[in-house]
């Protein structure tokens, strides 16, 4: 989910495919959602100070957002030690 120095073109192509994914398995569902509705929030948001790079539009979409977010955080604590021992010496020092 994160995107490191040098890694830039994996993770585009990791990340995009994985999104792409995901969407389509979404895709087979209706959304519910009213085009104009979404249209005004869209502007209303790239009008903004600060758009977000992000956006969740939808009860359900966020609620699938979230679910993800915890599955992918148990799956980080679950293999945290093993991850983290990785590490170079002098990249903990630094930290």
């Amino acid at each position: 989910m994160v995107g490191g120095a040098f890694g830039s073109a994996y993770a585009a192509s990791k990340f995009g495919l994985e999104g792409w994914m995901e969407g389509l398995a979404g895709d087979q569902r209706a959304t519910g959602r009213g085009a104009g509705q979404l249209a005004r929030a869209l502007v209303e948001l790239a009008d903004s100070g600060e758009p977000p790079l992000r956006w969740v539009a939808g009860e359900d979409a966020v609620d699938g957002i979230a679910q993800k977010a915890r599955f992918l955080l148990a799956h980080v604590d679950a293999l945290h030690e093993r991850s983290t021992n990785l590490a170079h010496d002098d990249a903990r020092a630094a930290a």
